[in-house]
């Protein structure tokens, strides 16, 4: 009644008052919104919190050694003689450490706070950017640090025009990245199923995720650690087919006995089904649940081939 009454004054001389919205939610997916008093984007503000967040937490290091080890020996499965890499948001550096001594090749990070110059091999960045000579020229990306993204979108469709074709992006979803964990300093929360679906919705035929991998060392805070592996396409595959062909195709072996992850998975194929998205054949005509996770292996070497 109150609003109302005082709205109605404020409306003869053109004003009125709204409430701002600073939370997109849906089901599976949080975005924290960083807003001025109109409802613009207030980028200054979301900076000052990434930059206050990383002085803060500045001597914690959430990247596990053990895991870089394993994603290198991952890379070099897949790209045999890697020559650059990038991590984003990488706080104290140890991301870009690690993939340089296990790939013995360059890596670099980039972290959006100024303390990036006291840790090596580190550039200061936000990571919704890239500089103009990494484009198409990136062997393979790595970040823990997605969820501090603004824009989850524009964040990785920048990081994807980095790669080579054929080139990976792998980002490291665990239970603290899903909607009950976003806030001011990590806006972006999303159940790992959505991650899959979003991923196909942003790829449009450029990008797709090539398998889902289990972490083989994982704090005892979080309930799982996985990896989502983003595949840059050798070649645009919007004419090859669709997302329909490949769920009716293979849904046989999104089955039950898979468990409930498996099944979550499929129920976001079926969205993106519902939502009439292409998605490249090449990339799901093989999709399969293995030891380590989803994996279309075989259909990204004929396609490598082509």
């Amino acid at each position: 009644m109150m609003k109302r009454s005082v709205n109605a004054i404020l409306s003869q001389i053109g004003y009125e008052i709204r409430r701002i919205q600073i939370r997109e939610e849906s089901p599976g997916f949080v975005l924290h919104r960083y807003l001025n008093s109109d409802g613009s984007f207030d980028y200054e503000k979301y900076r000052k919190i990434q930059e206050d967040g990383n002085k803060r937490k500045i001597n914690k290091v959430w990247v596990n050694e053990k895991n870089v080890a394993f994603l290198s020996n991952y890379i070099k499965s897949l790209i045999p003689s890697p020559q650059f890499g990038i991590c984003h948001g990488t706080r104290r550096g140890k991301e870009q450490e690690w993939f340089r001594k296990y790939l013995s090749c360059e890596v670099i990070g980039t972290e959006i706070s100024d303390t990036a110059e006291n840790f090596p091999y580190t550039i200061q960045l936000d990571f919704h950017e890239v500089k103009p000579e990494w484009i198409d020229s990136v062997d393979f990306i790595y970040s823990n640090s997605f969820d501090h993204s603004y824009d989850p979108e524009k964040c990785l469709n920048a990081w994807m025009s980095c790669l080579r074709k054929g080139g990976l992006c792998i980002i490291e979803h665990s239970s603290f990245h899903e909607p009950g964990y976003a806030s001011e300093l990590d806006p972006f929360g999303a159940e790992i199923s959505l991650m899959i679906y979003l991923t196909t919705i942003w790829g449009k035929d450029k990008y797709g995720v090539r398998q889902l991998l289990t972490a083989p060392n994982k704090s005892n805070s979080v309930s799982y650690l996985n990896f989502i592996v983003i595949q840059r396409f050798w070649q645009s595959r919007s004419k090859k087919g669709s997302v329909a062909g490949a769920i009716v195709g293979h849904r046989r072996v999104l089955s039950p006995r898979l468990g409930a992850s498996a099944r979550h998975i499929a129920d976001a194929w079926q969205g993106v089904l519902a939502a009439g998205q292409h998605c490249p054949a090449s990339v799901l005509s093989d999709f399969r649940f293995c030891s380590c996770g989803f994996d279309a292996v075989g259909s990204f070497r004929r396609s490598s081939r082509g």
